[in-house]
């Protein structure tokens, strides 16, 4: 058996090895085709038509205040829509382990358009001090689009911690909104 050197094969089929043009066309639009997707993929997210695209509004003047007597905490929250479709706010809060949501008080439903703002109020009462969660507790709005209900969950800055509140995290000045509000009025310095 005597082997041929490629020189002499490149002779014989100059083509010889290569992939065949049909299937360097076929393998160039599916490697076009995926990356389409992917660009499509990446839109339609950044759009908000799959997830909603809320979330709490930097340097919004928020803020909380609240009464030691009933142990009431009036949360002031200000929600913007960062998709690129509009959704129509039906709710906002939730209620948690020592901390009842008592009322909200915004225009609801509210029609929030790209880029558009909402405010609102989350009046919460402290049932149990300690049973208040001192981990991320992000504030669920339940919404509507065209197509049905979803929930997005905005997540309230952490607050500075004063002197004497309980520290809860690695960081002690960082405390989570609901804990840092619960502490106001459960330990009041």
């Amino acid at each position: 058996m005597t082997l041929l050197s490629d020189e002499v094969w490149r002779q014989l089929d100059p083509d010889a090895g290569r992939l065949p043009r049909h299937t360097v066309l076929r393998l160039r639009w599916s490697l076009a085709g995926a990356v389409a997707v992917a660009v499509l993929a990446g839109l339609v997210w950044q759009s908000g038509l799959t997830v909603p695209r809320l979330s709490w509004t930097p340097n919004s003047g928020y803020g909380w205040s609240s009464s030691t007597l009933d142990r009431t905490i009036e949360f002031e929250i200000r929600i913007s829509n960062r998709g690129w479709s509009t959704v129509e706010v039906l709710g906002l809060g939730r209620s948690g382990p020592g901390f009842e949501l008592r009322s909200v008080r915004a225009p609801l439903p509210t029609t929030l358009r790209p880029g558009e703002d909402m405010d609102a109020v989350l009046v919460y009462q402290v049932t149990d001090c300690a049973a208040v969660p001192a981990d991320e507790w992000p504030v669920p709005v339940t919404i509507r689009r065209t197509w049905g209900t979803a929930t997005a969950h905005v997540q309230p800055p952490t607050q500075v911690a004063h002197v004497g509140q309980r520290v809860y995290s690695g960081n002690p000045f960082a405390v989570e909104w609901q804990r840092a509000a619960a502490d106001a009025v459960c330990y009041p310095s």
